[in-house]
């Protein structure tokens, strides 16, 4: 019964470990988003938007 507990809380703090891993990661994919859009605003990203439309 022991064998059991122990890897059962083996198992649960695997998978909080995978968890704050894949948490990690996201936060990661959207900074770096955030911080590529700020930087293609900042570098006249709206007017190569809007160049090919319009007149």
């Amino acid at each position: 019964m022991l064998k059991w507990a122990g890897i059962f809380l083996l198992v649960m703090i695997a998978a909080a470990i995978i968890g704050l891993l894949i948490e990690a990661v996201r936060i990661i994919a959207w900074a770096l988003f955030v911080i590529c859009l700020v930087g293609f605003f900042l570098t006249g990203g709206l007017k190569f938007l809007t160049r090919g439309r319009g007149s």
